[in-house]
């Protein structure tokens, strides 16, 4: 009888194991948006981009607080936070999704797909169909894209008064390296 409890406890847990190695995670993902307007380039970082990948499913998430992002000039990280995304309020931009396509996360190879799903900012959740590129090597799965959104989409205003500083579209840049043999 006592073997029967140690042989189902071990099953239970390598069931566990090989669950929890379904989900790549990455907690310092990079993202950057650039915006260029005529009297002024805006550019704003963050190292703290989280993202996950559900290798069996094919469904991706992400989710990056707003006052992540720091700018070269404070008086721009002030405004971006107090006037424009308003971070107290809305505190995350958020993507779920699916890839458009099946990936082998454990055969190496580059693959241009499709992220469709929802992007949530600001309060306003839009579908997006976003190109993203993924790496798959033998430790490590690489994601990298770059798209536009428009400020107005998602109810950013930008008063008339500097509207020469702020591009009406902004460039999003993110790029995560999932580690294959780290499981969340």
């Amino acid at each position: 009888m006592k073997k029967k409890i140690i042989f189902l406890i071990l099953g239970l847990a390598a069931q566990t194991v090989v669950m929890a190695q379904t989900r790549l995670l990455d907690k310092e993902g990079k993202a950057r948006f650039f915006s260029e307007a005529p009297l002024e380039d805006i550019e704003a970082t963050t190292n703290e981009a989280l993202g996950v990948i559900d290798t069996e499913t094919n469904k991706i998430a992400v989710s990056i607080l707003m006052k992540s992002f720091h700018f070269d000039k404070s008086l721009m990280e002030e405004h971006f936070n107090e006037n424009y995304v308003e971070s107290d309020k809305y505190p995350k931009a958020t993507l779920t999704g699916s890839l458009s396509e099946k990936i082998n996360f454990d055969e190496v190879g580059k693959k241009e797909i499709l992220v469709n799903g929802e992007l949530t900012m600001h309060g306003v959740t839009k579908q997006v169909s976003i190109p993203t590129t993924i790496t798959v090597q033998e430790k490590n799965v690489i994601v990298h894209t770059k798209f536009i959104i428009k400020v107005a989409d998602y109810k950013i205003k930008i008063p008339s008064v500097v509207i020469k500083n702020i591009a009406e579209e902004v460039e999003v840049t993110a790029d995560f390296n999932f580690n294959k043999e780290e499981t969340p």
